[in-house]
């Protein structure tokens, strides 16, 4: 399967917890969606790059040009941003959390027209570059696991606490877990063949409930 830049935006999105019309969004404001887009308008000393315009003195921080040019890289920067924002400020949405995170030079138009693409994308009317630039092959895999799907049988899997990083048991039907402290008990479950998946999303994970630890 080809990773498309669409891909690595909601790949990272998801692992960030941000949501994925907001990162499109953002990223659709900054270049277009295009991973290669250079700042116009300024010395290119002082231009942001890429799929995010990370910028001097900013968020491009050491980073080469062709490494600002790596979708990958150029979303886990600018996305691991908004999270930290977010954690930040929880109350946090839409346009104002990209404009938090990205901190243009006027904040409150910005975030109108972050909130208008969001709206355009929910709609189905934007442009059809969106379409054509959100399917242009990324050239880089996807940076962070994608869960495999649970069949009728995988009722219960193991994964990591994306809060703790500790090992646990997801009920998916009862939408409870069960932390792993025992090496016996997870030795147990593997060997009944319960399934290993990515860790979910924050967000996600705080839609269960922990019952105990075994």
């Amino acid at each position: 399967m080809t990773v498309t830049l669409a891909d690595i935006i909601d790949n990272v999105a998801d692992h960030y917890g941000v949501p994925r019309v907001l990162a499109r969004a953002c990223a659709w404001q900054e270049s277009a969606i295009i991973a290669n887009r250079i700042q116009i308008g300024v010395p290119l000393s002082e231009a942001g790059l890429g799929l995010y315009q990370l910028t001097p003195g900013g968020e491009l921080g050491n980073l080469t040009e062709s490494q600002a040019f790596n979708p990958a890289t150029n979303c886990e920067i600018a996305l691991a941003t908004f999270a930290a924002f977010k954690a930040a400020n929880p109350s946090l949405t839409g346009g104002l959390w990209a404009a938090t995170a990205q901190r243009p030079a006027a904040p409150e138009q910005y975030a109108a027209d972050v909130n208008g693409i969001i709206a355009m994308i929910n709609a189905g009317t934007m442009p059809t570059e969106y379409a054509t630039n959100c399917n242009t092959p990324a050239g880089v895999d996807l940076p962070y696991a994608v869960p495999t799907p649970p069949t009728e049988d995988d009722v219960i899997v193991l994964t990591t606490d994306p809060i703790n990083g500790g090992t646990i048991v997801l009920d998916l039907a009862q939408g409870t877990y069960d932390g792993i402290a025992n090496p016996d008990v997870l030795a147990f479950y593997k060997s009944c063949g319960v399934k290993t998946v990515a860790a979910p999303t924050t967000a996600v994970f705080a839609h269960f409930s922990q019952l105990g630890t075994v």
